[in-house]
């Protein structure tokens, strides 16, 4: 399964979008039974400088890339892009529409 996240950017997104690219992960996950992924974990962003985040996450991701993120509200997607370093289980992200103490959906490989 590839997701063009470019092309993502460019549209609005609304609820069914989203719904409909978790139905893929998941279908995608059931069918190659995938392990170690953690779907829709729940995580607060603690503000660590301007525009600049940090997430605790309960595993520790393999890699930046293997790492999704979606606010509670489905309006922000966070993409690999925007994550800047991973330090363990602490995932530090820049991008200027987030804030602190919002609540977010982390899915993610570890």
């Amino acid at each position: 399964m590839k997701i063009n996240f470019e092309q993502l950017r460019k549209q609005k997104l609304d609820n069914d979008v989203i719904i409909n690219l978790f139905e893929s992960m998941y279908n995608e996950m059931n069918d190659n039974n995938y392990n170690k992924i953690r779907l829709n974990e729940t995580a607060i962003i603690e503000s660590i400088g301007i525009n600049e985040f940090e997430i605790e996450l309960k595993n520790e991701p393999i890699s930046i890339n293997d790492i999704f993120i979606v606010s509670k509200n489905g309006q922000i997607i966070v993409t690999p892009n925007f994550i800047t370093k991973i330090e363990k289980n602490k995932v530090i992200l820049s991008d200027a529409r987030l804030k602190n103490k919002d609540e977010i959906f982390v899915t993610y490989k570890y």
